[in-house]
């Protein structure tokens, strides 16, 4: 599951989202911006962003496209940018926005910018999308209220047993599955109803509101999906990256 990218050369700027989308300033017109201050000078071409990954899902498809579009814009003129100066336009656009420039396996830190590749492996999984969305700003804002954050101690964890190539179900962490078990009933209603249909433990996409199940096992997402599918839910197949 992905959006594609399309980027070609213009008199013009013009940007088109395919199913069209009702923000005028998105990521990718963010990441133009920043693209043409940086040359001084403006930016002709004609982008064109074909929408897979929902709106708002929790997945980094705006976060994705902003990243693609910076890296297919140095190619198109020539290369006049170093890894790093991208990465710095990046980071002005959003924390996981660096992530995408490498695209695989990482580990993040700080405000985003501190990105360090990790070896990939072939995964498994499902994602299920729910019909509420939420909003991140407000996620974080609730968040805020309950405090106590995790200082790493999870995503240690995870880092070691994907090094090992072991299961990595009992390391996934993600802090909003507490923010909206607490201040949202619907949300609680729908992983519930999940974890008792599957037996098997989701876990939260970002901020929401996709539900995500991972394995090494093809065979157990393939079962899980059919299952799944059959109960009405809208459901995705995914594969890692590598």
């Amino acid at each position: 599951m992905h959006d594609t990218v399309i980027v070609k050369e213009s008199r013009e700027l013009k940007i088109t989202f395919v199913p069209d989308i009702s923000i005028k300033q998105s990521t990718v017109h963010k990441a133009v911006a920043l693209f043409e201050k940086k040359l001084k000078k403006n930016i002709r071409a004609e982008i064109v962003i074909k929408k897979e990954i929902p709106q708002k899902s929790g997945l980094g498809g705006g976060s994705s496209d902003a990243a693609t579009v910076l890296l297919l814009l140095n190619k198109m003129y020539g290369n006049p940018l170093s890894l790093n100066e991208i990465l710095s336009l990046a980071a002005k656009i959003g924390a996981d926005v660096p992530f995408f420039i490498y695209g695989k396996r990482a580990k993040v830190e700080g405000i985003g910018e501190i990105v360090t590749p990790l070896k990939s492996s072939i995964l498994y999984g499902l994602i299920i999308f729910p019909e509420f969305k939420f909003s991140t700003e407000n996620a974080y804002s609730l968040a805020d209220k309950i405090g106590n954050w995790d200082k790493g101690t999870y995503t240690e964890r995870l880092i070691k047993a994907l090094e090992l190539n072991e299961d990595i179900g009992n390391y996934l962490y993600n802090y909003f599955e507490k923010v909206y078990r607490k201040f949202n009933p619907e949300f609680t209603d729908f992983f519930n109803k999940i974890l008792l249909l599957s037996g098997k433990q989701f876990h939260l996409t970002g901020s929401g509101s996709a539900l995500f199940y991972i394995a090494k096992d093809g065979e157990i997402t393939e079962e899980l999906y059919q299952k799944l599918t059959k109960e009405g839910f809208h459901i995705k197949k995914i594969k890692t990256v590598v």
